[in-house]
């Protein structure tokens, strides 16, 4: 069975294995950027379910769509706290 640890005790162990990095400063203008992708993925995701019958495999391509917005908008909001983390890709 796991060993479940604490945030801070998290916290410390991603950063010591080099998954959680703290950045100096702020990027708004990379911020500005994923959150426009962001935008779009969304936008593309409600037009493509608009129309899509229930029992569609499309669905599955919905889901990622937002699943990316998702990912998108955590990762403009670690990018505030100047945090980077490891696990997201670079946008």
């Amino acid at each position: 069975m796991p060993e479940y640890l604490t945030r801070k005790e998290a916290f410390g162990k991603c950063k010591r294995e080099g998954k959680i990095i703290i950045t100096e400063q702020v990027d708004e203008e990379k911020i500005k950027a994923t959150l426009a992708i962001a935008d779009g993925d969304v936008e593309s995701a409600n037009i493509l379910r608009k129309n899509l019958p229930k029992n569609s495999n499309q669905w599955n391509s919905v889901y990622k769509l937002y699943y990316d917005a998702l990912h998108e908008l955590v990762e403009s909001f670690l990018q505030f706290e100047k945090v980077k983390c490891q696990n997201f890709p670079s946008v």
